[in-house]
């Protein structure tokens, strides 16, 4: 059905309790960015649907982000929790087999990453970069969460595959991205400051 999708945010779900009960809800190693994202796969991989409502329209006072914060959160703590929670779920979907070549290079990748956000100047990023693999190397939640994971998978992740993003597609989303925010942007970024006091000088 053209209706089917892969995930839904978790701000604009409707899910049946037992589903809800069977998946023992979100994952709480994932308190705010890719909540959703994780319970729809688990929703799918237990042979459930996904479906999509397109004229459904849902309020939000603040993005997942921000929960728990006084203040909005900065580019730089949205890119951290961003990627923090990616590694969380790559150590949790990760088959047995690869997990500790998954763990061992979380550094060594981080690393390198952290080289690549200094040559496209973004060293503010750094910093997160480098947290957001530490956090993944000694995240007591993933054990529980690979347990639920393996608790309610009925159907192998082949069957997911072709509802997700392909490169092409996830590069002409980026690239849009991009353009929104320079276009919001009211004056260009002072690369050499936020070099200075993200870190990037070390």
């Amino acid at each position: 059905s053209d209706d089917d999708v892969l995930a839904v945010t978790s701000s604009a779900m409707l899910v049946r309790r037992t589903t809800w009960a069977e998946l023992a809800g979100f994952d709480p190693g994932l308190p705010t960015a890719d909540a959703g994202l994780d319970f729809s796969i688990r929703t799918r991989l237990s042979g459930a649907r996904v479906v999509r409502v397109p004229d459904a329209r849902v309020a939000r006072g603040r993005p997942p982000e921000d929960f728990g914060r006084r203040r909005p959160s900065s580019d730089r703590v949205r890119a951290r929790i961003a990627r923090a929670a990616q590694l969380h779920r790559r150590m949790t979907y990760a088959p047995g087999g690869a997990l500790l070549f998954h763990w061992l290079s979380l550094v060594p990748l981080a690393l390198l990453r952290s080289i690549g956000h200094l040559l496209g100047k973004r060293p503010g990023q750094i910093g997160g970069e480098l947290a957001a693999a530490f956090g993944a190397a000694f995240d007591g939640s993933v054990p529980a969460a690979r347990a639920r994971l393996r608790r309610v998978k009925r159907i192998p992740w082949a069957a997911i595959a072709p509802l997700r993003v392909g490169p092409d597609e996830l590069r002409e989303r980026r690239a849009a991205t991009r353009e929104r925010r320079s276009g919001r942007a009211e004056e260009p970024e002072l690369v050499r400051a936020s070099f200075l006091s993200g870190g990037g000088a070390w």
